[in-house]
């Protein structure tokens, strides 16, 4: 079991939300246009933190605490991070964060190990949606039968529509359907587009410019270790590429 790794995203939360309001506010208006960019709605804006797919900690079962002791299944070595890192209390935004993923990439771990019934199931019909849904596990119509914005009758409905349209040599997108029918807004399926094209986009937190709660700073090495196993990681790729091409070209 690898060994328990000081958080690095919540303490640069909690150092946020310390700030006075003065300055929050100055950082508010200057991501505001972001968020508008997002199409993200009031509905959005004010929703419980635990709807937020990125904000989920999930759970180990009994069968993952037992999988993360003995490393039974043999899983590749990201999902026993991950296991490690649900079993720290890590939140999926952490999780992705600590190991240079993307969401994506975090999603479709955290899903094979819902699958594998490693970890609970979330709660929350919205998390478990996005969570499919930024990892191509179900589509744009599926999303919103799920978090119950169409019922089952209107899905088919409006796969039945585009089906029409397309009969008559119109191509139009599942999304427009939606819309066109008055299932939707235009704002909740650009929303719902953008945080999955976002969602593949890599970031890496520098953890050594924030302070933790006593006032000192998250130990670099957190980061540099985690960079050695990243480059340890693409060494091992470009390896098993090179063997693959080596085969393929005899």
């Amino acid at each position: 079991m690898t060994k328990k790794q000081q958080k690095i995203f919540e303490p640069f939360l909690e150092k946020v939300a310390d700030f006075p309001f003065w300055i929050k506010e100055i950082i508010y208006i200057q991501i505001r246009d972001e968020f508008e960019q997002a199409y993200l709605s009031e509905a959005d804006m004010t929703a419980p933190i635990d709807e937020a797919y990125q904000a989920y900690k999930p759970t180990l079962t009994y069968c993952g605490e037992q999988e993360l002791q003995t490393y039974k299944s043999e899983e590749d070595p990201p999902i026993y991070r991950f296991l490690q890192q649900c079993a720290e209390g890590c939140s999926i935004a952490e999780i992705t964060l600590r190991n240079f993923w993307t969401l994506e990439s975090t999603a479709k771990i955290h899903l094979f190990c819902l699958q594998k019934e490693y970890v609970e199931k979330p709660t929350s019909a919205k998390v478990s949606a996005t969570a499919l849904y930024i990892s191509d596990r179900i589509k744009m119509g599926e999303y919103f039968r799920r978090i119950g914005k169409i019922s089952t009758d209107e899905l088919n409905t409006a796969v039945r529509k585009q089906k029409e349209l397309e009969s008559q040599g119109k191509q139009t997108h599942f999304a427009e359907v939606l819309i066109q029918l008055g299932y939707v807004t235009e704002q909740e399926t650009k929303a719902i587009i953008y945080l999955k094209d976002e969602s593949k986009k890599r970031f890496i937190f520098n953890s050594s410019v924030i302070g933790n709660s006593s006032g000192g700073s998250i130990p670099p090495t957190v980061v540099s270790e985690e960079l050695k196993e990243l480059r340890r990681k693409v060494y091992e790729l470009q390896t098993k590429l090179d063997k693959i091409r080596k085969i393929t070209e005899e």
